[in-house]
Order: C-alpha cells, then sequence, then structure tokens
C-alpha cells in the first residue's frame, strides 16, 4: 500500500479501532489479569474507538485530508502513547502481563506516529516533491 496523507489515515483507524476492541472490550474480561479496573480500560477504549473515528471520517469522506488533519491524529496519538505510559508507569495494581500488554501497543502506536509524521513531512512540510 502507498500511503500518502489520505491512506494513511486507514491505517491509523484501522489500528486504532483494533485497539478499541482489544483494550475497551476483550481487556475488560480479563481485567484481574491485566490489574486494571474494567472502567478505566473501557475508558482507554473509548479513547481509541473517538480516534478510530476521527481516521475513518477522514479516509471516507476527506477526499484531500489537509495538514491540520494529519498533524491533528499524530499529536492525538502522541497524547495516547503519553496517557498509556502513565498508566504503566503509575498504576502500581498493573499486572506483568498488563505492563506488556501496553508498551507493545505503544511501540506500534509509536511506529504508526513515525509514519504519519513521514507522510506529513512528504507531503506538507519538508522532504515535500517539487513538480
Amino acid at each position: 500500500m502507498n500511503l500518502n496523507e489520505r491512506t494513511v489515515f486507514l491505517l491509523d483507524g484501522l489500528g486504532a479501532s483494533l485497539s478499541a476492541i482489544m483494550v475497551g472490550l476483550v481487556l475488560p474480561l480479563f481485567s484481574v489479569w491485566v490489574g486494571l479496573s474494567s472502567k478505566s480500560l473501557r475508558l482507554l477504549g473509548l479513547i481509541a474507538f473517538i480516534l478510530a473515528g476521527y481516521s475513518l471520517i477522514c479516509f471516507w469522506f476527506v477526499r484531500r485530508p489537509g495538514a491540520p488533519m494529519l498533524m491533528g491524529i499524530i499529536l492525538a496519538n502522541s497524547c495516547y502513547v503519553v496517557l498509556t505510559l502513565l498508566i504503566v508507569f503509575f498504576a502500581s495494581e498493573l499486572t506483568a502481563f498488563g505492563q506488556a500488554y501496553f508498551i507493545f501497543e505503544v511501540a506500534i502506536i509509536c511506529g504508526v506516529v513515525l509514519l504519519e509524521t513521514r507522510v506529513y513531512r512528504r507531503s506538507f512540510g519538508r522532504g515535500r516533491p517539487t513538480s
């Protein structure tokens, strides 16, 4: 898949949808193993669901998303990463399984943010191809 300023929203939206399902629906069933309350997990899942909705709406309904839209999802994903890391480092009840899951999720989201940043720079900023 050729990632451009539109298709990167599809990648982000699908990934955020998976996070929303896992964190908001699946992990609450195993909250004892994760070490976070079902309520906390559902809240994180809701945030991922909102980010997924934003990205998928941008993909489906915006023919050529602008720089502010892409920067918006880059910043939102970065905030989600910071929130997740705060949970990993400061939630004393988080189990080893919970830590491993969230560190894995953070690593994937960081990879997506790097891809989004490359697309942003290539499309709107430094590194933009000249005509």
